[in-house]
Formats: C-alpha cells, structure tokens, sequence
C-alpha cells in the first residue's frame, strides 16, 4: 500500500484470517491493517475456532478512525 500511495486504494480485511506469529499476535496483525482498509468483514471465530474478543475488535476500529465498510 505504500508503494502505490492512493486514496483510491486499499485492503479488504477479513479479520478471521490472521494467524498468530511469535512476533505478532492477531489482533497485532488486525491493527496495522486497520489505517490502509477500506472494507472489513468480521466473523466471531478466528479460523482455528478460537472466538475473537469483539470488544476488542469494534475499539480497534473505533480509536483508529475507521471509515470504511464492513460486512
């Protein structure tokens, strides 16, 4: 997304895919996808079958600013 530097273009999130990594964890992940996403689609599970603190999610959204669309 740097590199193509447009407001016309961004990330499609579906926060059901992000495996944890011993650098980041998921919601980690979710983060820093967060300022370049201009749709987000949200399930309760991560692919594993572990549920997704929502609360957590909607404030992430919320104290990033997001603006775009969700599903």
């Amino acid at each position: 997304m740097h590199r193509v530097n447009s407001q016309c273009a961004g990330v499609n999130i579906d926060i059901s895919h992000f495996v944890p990594t011993p650098a980041q964890d998921s919601y980690a992940q979710i983060a820093a996808c967060i300022p370049y996403a201009t749709h987000t689609h949200i399930r309760n599970t991560f692919d594993d079958g572990t549920l997704i603190d929502m609360n957590r999610v909607w404030t992430m959204f919320a104290d990033a600013g997001y603006k775009g669309y969700m599903s």
